[in-house]
């Protein structure tokens, strides 16, 4: 085999060397963004969860409040005591009124409870996704220790290589 012959190999294996290393960046790169991005989605989650949170906070006082107006409403009709006939119309149709207002208060409930159970699902679901991430880190992280194991026995290799070609360019060493 020639010196040139061997010169353009040697040239070949240094542009795939180079073209390897490139790919090695792009790969990292790439999951550098993916892990932003799931740190993000996290982060809105985590910002969504607090928000639900205030959400049945305020619907919890909100019942409570709502609880101590019908008190007050029944306890003004007992003290009221004109006629008899217009209380018990008015008693009845205050009655009817708490009993739409019991039932918008049952429906109310239960949109709630089905919104607790919808973030419920989430939760599990996100935290799902989370172990799945943890995993996918552990293994990125596994992957760019060989790389780096890789990397380190690449450069000692371009630099034994480097050592040949020199000694054999300035005649000190032996022919190939």
């Amino acid at each position: 085999m020639s010196t040139d012959e061997r010169l353009l190999r040697l040239e070949n294996a240094f542009t795939t060397l180079i073209e390897l290393a490139q790919n090695s960046d792009e790969r990292m790169d790439d999951a550098e963004k993916r892990v932003s991005r799931l740190e993000n989605a996290f982060m809105i989650l985590a910002e969504l969860a607090r928000n639900f949170d205030e959400r049945v906070d305020d619907g919890a006082a909100r019942s409570a409040s709502l609880e101590v107006k019908m008190e007050a409403l029944i306890d003004s009709q007992i003290k009221l005591g004109e006629n008899a006939e217009a209380r018990m119309a008015s008693v009845e149709a205050k009655m009817d009124a708490l009993v739409d207002s019991q039932l918008r208060l049952t429906e109310a409930q239960a949109r709630t409870e089905a919104s607790q159970d919808r973030l419920a699902e989430s939760q599990t679901r996100m935290e799902g996704a989370q172990e799945r991430l943890a995993e996918a880190q552990v293994r990125t992280e596994a992957a760019l220790e060989r790389l780096a194991e890789k990397q380190v026995r690449t450069e000692d290799s371009i630099r034994n290589l480097a050592v040949v070609v020199d000694r054999y360019l300035s005649g000190g060493g032996k022919q190939i």
